[in-house]
C-alpha cells in the first residue's frame, strides 16, 4: 500500500497570504487488501470473521489561505 501526497505554498498572491494547494492520491497502485475484519461470536456459534474489502484508488486535493 502507498500513498502519495504534493504540496504546494505559493506565498502572497494579490490579497491572499499564504496560498497553498495539496494534491493527493490513496492507495497509489489501486492494489487490493483487507480493509477491516468485523468477527462476532454469535448466539448460535456461528463466530466467522466478516472480512471488509480495502477502498480503491482515490484522489484528492485542497486550495487554502489567509486574508
Amino acid at each position: 500500500m502507498a500513498n502519495l501526497n504534493l504540496a504546494y505554498n505559493f506565498g502572497k498572491v494579490g490579497f491572499a497570504q499564504n496560498l497553498k494547494t495539496t494534491f493527493g492520491i490513496t492507495n497509489l497502485f489501486d492494489s487490493n487488501y483487507i480493509g477491516g475484519i468485523y468477527g462476532a461470536a454469535s448466539v448460535s456459534g456461528d463466530n466467522n470473521a466478516n472480512l471488509f474489502v480495502g477502498a480503491p484508488r482515490q484522489y484528492f486535493g485542497t486550495v487554502s489561505a489567509e486574508f
